[in-house]
C-alpha cells in the first residue's frame, strides 16, 4: 500500500470515528467495542509497576526523535503545556480518531500555545518520513516522537501505556494500545487525562485548565 492511499484512508477513517463519536452511549453499551476497550482507556488497570524515582504518576526521562530527525527529551516538554497520546500511523480507527478531534480542540481554543505530541508504539514501521507525512493530514501542529524499539517500550512503560503487538492472518500486525490522552503543565506536573470517549465540552475544559 503507498503512502498516498495510506493518507485517505486515514482520512475517511478519522471522519467515521468522528461520526461514531456522537453515539457515544452506544459505544460505552458496547456497540462500538471494536473501537473502545475499557482497559485500553483506563491506564491505571495495567500500569502495575513504575519507577519509583519518577516525582509524578506518569512519564519520566526519554530521548527520542521527532519527524524531522530531531531529538527531543522530556525536557523538551518543558515551558509549553502538552497533550500526549500514543498510537501507530497503521491504527485504523482509534489514532486517526483522536488526533482528529484533538486538531479540533485545538481549534476551537483559538490556536493555543498547546504541544500536541504523538508518540508511536510502532517504531518498526514508524519511520520519521512516515510520521511527517501521517501528521501533516491534521490541522493541528503534531509533534510526532519515535526512537528504537527499546527507547520506546521504556517511554510507554513510564507513562503506563499498555501496548501489545497482535499478529493478522495476512502476516501482518497490528497493535493494540492504551489510547488515553495524557496532559501535563508547562511545569511538568502532571495535569490529568482525557478518556477516548470524553465529553466533548469536558476535554476543551481539561485543556483549558492546563493552559492556564
Amino acid at each position: 500500500m503507498n503512502l498516498t492511499r495510506n493518507a485517505l484512508i486515514v482520512m475517511m477513517m478519522a471522519m467515521f470515528v468522528l461520526a461514531i463519536w456522537v453515539w457515544e452511549p452506544l459505544l460505552r453499551k458496547g456497540v462500538g467495542h471494536f473501537l473502545y476497550k475499557e482497559e485500553y482507556a483506563n491506564p491505571m488497570a495495567t500500569k502495575t509497576n513504575y519507577s519509583a524515582s519518577f516525582s509524578k504518576p506518569y512519564g519520566g526521562p526519554f530521548e527520542l526523535i521527532d519527524q524531522q530527525g530531531r531529538s527531543f527529551s522530556d525536557q523538551s516538554l518543558l515551558g509549553r503545556p502538552a497533550a500526549i497520546f500514543f498510537g501507530f500511523t497503521h491504527c485504523p480507527e482509534i489514532c486517526p480518531g483522536t488526533l482528529s478531534k484533538l486538531s479540533i480542540w485545538y481549534e476551537q481554543l483559538g490556536d493555543p500555545d498547546l504541544q500536541i505530541i504523538f508518540v508511536t508504539v510502532d517504531p518498526e514501521r514508524d519511520t520519521e518520513s512516515l510520521l511527517d507525512e501521517y501528521v501533516s493530514i491534521f490541522t493541528a501542529p503534531i509533534k510526532a516522537l519515535t526512537g528504537t524499539p527499546e527507547q520506546i517500550a521504556d517511554v510507554a512503560k513510564a507513562w503506563g501505556i499498555y501496548v501489545k503487538k497482535v499478529p493478522l492472518e495476512n502476516g501482518d500486525y497490528t497493535v493494540d494500545h492504551t489510547a488515553t490522552i495524557f496532559l501535563q503543565k508547562s511545569n511538568g506536573d502532571f495535569g490529568g487525562t482525557i478518556s477516548p470517549m470524553e465529553d466533548h465540552e469536558v476535554a476543551l475544559k481539561k485543556l483549558e485548565n492546563i493552559l492556564g
